[in-house]
């Protein structure tokens, strides 16, 4: 099997978990099972190659067992073990209060809401193929939470500047010119690493039972997939870096330069704007001068 459609990865490339130990892979591929849910539930805008039947019917299943026990559990189990005199004076579903009865029926929501959303999906990646606007068939959507992931990156990244501006100490005057960078920057990968998998637990310490064990687990899922989802990504732009460094050396250029300065910048700005109203030569059509050359080289 493919170990792009067993993992999901964002690139086409086989997946590292390739060389792990049997046992780590099919644990990984098991994970990825959770993910299935909790992406259709707090995602939107999937490509068509990451978000499948496949895919979606393997979360079904995810679902409807855990749905399954949830069910068993509080109208079953618990009368056949007060049958067995192992847990006496148990409450029974006919006795929950309004708020134990919604908690003790919380997967068949979540079961209904994931039906419900993956047919929203999957109609929306049939519609933008329809009007010509589809998206990266390998996109894995945009998580609800990233303005609250947003919101959290601010009061690190205000925590962390006094140590980057220490660090600049050490480098060299000339990369000193340009403005601090921010410790955390990407906010896709920082709400996929961070805030999903608190949510998610978050929300398992509140609705307890059944549903948070399957949330507990989703956010281990979650939690792993968003550090590969990264690991793929910074993959990619390092390759793509390595290829511009690599013509801009092929071209005669210094890879290793540094920022110019600003009135070096000014000064080009000048130049540019100067030379931007003179007139370009006329060298003549390019094809009479190599048919001109081939004449004379013809005659001697």
């Amino acid at each position: 099997m493919n170990s792009t459609n067993v993992t999901r990865n964002v690139t086409r490339r086989p997946d590292a978990t390739n060389s792990y130990a049997p046992w780590v892979y099919s644990g990984y591929y098991f994970l990825g099972w959770f993910t299935v849910p909790t992406e259709i539930l707090f995602r939107r805008n999937f490509g068509s190659r990451w978000l499948t039947p496949l895919n979606f019917f393997a979360g079904l299943l995810v679902m409807v067992f855990f749905t399954g026990v949830q069910y068993l559990l509080h109208w079953h189990l618990t009368a056949f073990l007060e049958w067995l005199e192992l847990y006496e004076n148990a409450t029974t579903p006919e006795t929950y209060t309004q708020t134990e009865w919604l908690l003790a029926h919380s997967m068949f929501g979540f079961l209904a809401l994931y039906i419900l959303l993956g047919w929203v999906h999957f109609f929306r990646m049939w519609w933008r193929r329809g009007i010509k606007a589809p998206t990266h068939s390998f996109d894995d959507g945009t998580s609800w939470f990233e303005p609250l992931g947003k919101l959290l990156m601010f009061p690190i990244n205000l925590l962390a500047a006094p140590f980057v501006y220490i660090g600049m100490i050490f480098l060299p005057r000339q990369e000193r010119r340009v403005r601090a960078p921010w410790w955390l920057r990407n906010i896709t990968s920082f709400t996929n690493i961070l805030v999903d998998p608190l949510v998610l637990i978050g929300l398992a310490f509140l609705l307890k039972d059944v549903t948070g064990v399957w949330l507990c687990i989703s956010a281990v899922g979650t939690f792993f997939y968003g550090i590969e989802k990264h690991r793929v990504r910074r993959a990619m732009k390092q390759d793509l870096s390595d290829n511009i460094i690599e013509a801009d050396m092929l071209m005669g250029g210094t890879h290793n330069q540094a920022p110019p300065s600003p009135q070096k910048q000014k000064w080009w700005a000048k130049s540019k704007k100067a030379s931007a109203g003179r007139a370009t030569p006329n060298y003549g059509d390019v094809q009479s001068i190599i048919d001109e050359f081939h004449q004379e080289k013809k005659q001697g």
